[in-house]
């Protein structure tokens, strides 16, 4: 178990405990790639379900002294364990223009009261622990009824939270909306992004195609579960509705299904938050243009 060079089989699975099986996982990563060393399957799906309280601490005391550094993420949803690949380039250009337009506009419309951060971790409850790939946070914003950190008891909740995902299905990344606005945070916005690898099938040479998901914390009453209030198509080439699978609830005219410039907005009141200090007399949303 010493070489990052050797893989593990499907074999080799069984006979290995939940805990052991996610720290050789670690062990048998490369430094030189975003990709564990683990069959396919085992990466963005659950390596293992409904962890205990203990096992969950130890793990996370676990990666807390190994995890330095590393290229892999180890989420927690519900008490199942997922690993994560740290952004591949498209994943993290993503991401980063994300970032570059909330923190743009912060500057010259929201008087700079937005602090982001990259991959930090997030805690929801007592057995979820996620990383969302970017967080946007008023830097005024009081303490969280729950700790939104397992190292910070007094860290507040971001009030967005983007996810990026390119390996992750499209039902995994919306489903992800139920952790991120549950009763146990505070986020009151959460976006997510897939995007279809260029080499899938479709897509032409040098094109690109892309869905986007908006959720709220208000959640529709006829509704079990979180719809997003904008759901759009982007890129160059047209998402179709059986590719995407669009979350049930999904209002039919949300859907951007040409191919052309594609704008998502994000409401102003629900990024800053109720403060009185926030901005005065901006625009109801920030204009995103995916």
């Amino acid at each position: 178990m010493s070489s990052s060079k050797q893989k593990l089989s499907d074999e080799d699975i069984p006979q290995i405990s939940s805990l052991d099986l996610i720290k050789m996982a670690w062990k048998y990563r490369t430094r030189q790639s975003d990709r564990l060393h683990l069959p396919q399957k085992y990466v963005n799906s659950p390596v293992v379900t409904n962890i205990s309280r203990g096992e969950m601490t130890s793990l996370l005391r676990w990666i807390d002294r190994h995890g330095e550094h590393e290229k892999i993420h180890v989420d927690i949803r519900g008490g199942d364990v997922y690993f994560r690949e740290v952004p591949n380039a498209a994943h993290a250009r993503v991401a980063g223009s994300i970032s570059r337009m909330l923190m743009l506009f912060d500057t010259e419309h929201g008087g700079m009261l937005l602090g982001q951060d990259i991959g930090s971790e997030l805690l929801i409850g007592t057995d979820s622990v996620l990383h969302p790939d970017a967080s946007f946070t008023p830097r005024n914003r009081g303490h969280p009824r729950y700790p939104a950190s397992r190292h910070h008891r007094d860290c507040p909740f971001p009030t967005l939270v983007v996810e990026v995902g390119i390996f992750e299905s499209v039902e995994s990344l919306t489903d992800l909306a139920e952790l991120y606005l549950s009763p146990k945070s505070d986020v009151r916005l959460y976006l997510g992004v897939h995007l279809w690898d260029r080499e899938s099938e479709g897509v032409e040479e040098g094109g690109w195609k892309g869905v986007a998901f908006l959720f709220t914390r208000v959640r529709n009453d006829e509704m079990d579960h979180h719809v997003p209030t904008v759901a759009i198509s982007f890129g160059t080439h047209v998402v179709s509705d059986s590719e995407c699978g669009w979350p049930e609830g999904t209002v039919q005219h949300e859907k951007n299904t040409a191919v052309e410039r594609a704008v998502l907005p994000i409401p102003t009141k629900e990024l800053y938050g109720d403060q009185r200090d926030g901005p005065k007399d901006m625009s109801s949303s920030v204009n995103l243009d995916l």
